[in-house]
């Protein structure tokens, strides 16, 4: 029975290491996308704090990432323009 037990989380554990592999292999892709993407792209929270902006996204307006992230995306732009993203972005 010991043995058992010890030969499950033998296997379990060999199962988590392998979906850890396997999530990392995503992000990794992700990342990659996300870096060499030709569209323009930016992530937020749920108070619109930028939380990370693309390459494609720096060159459309011209600023770093260290100048966008941490800020808002309104802190940017007016008020007419910022309820514009907004409407288009929640369709």
């Amino acid at each position: 029975q010991l043995a058992d037990a010890i030969n499950q989380m033998a296997v379990l554990s060999r199962e988590r290491e392998r979906e850890r592999q396997e999530q990392g292999a995503q992000r990794r892709l992700w990342s990659m996308v996300f870096a060499n993407s030709s569209e323009a792209i930016l992530i937020t929270d749920s108070d619109n704090l930028i939380l990370e902006v693309n390459p494609a996204f720096c060159r459309m307006t011209g600023y770093t990432p260290e100048e966008w992230i941490g800020t808002r995306i309104n802190d940017h732009c007016d008020e007419k323009y910022f309820q514009y993203f907004n409407v288009e972005y929640n369709k």
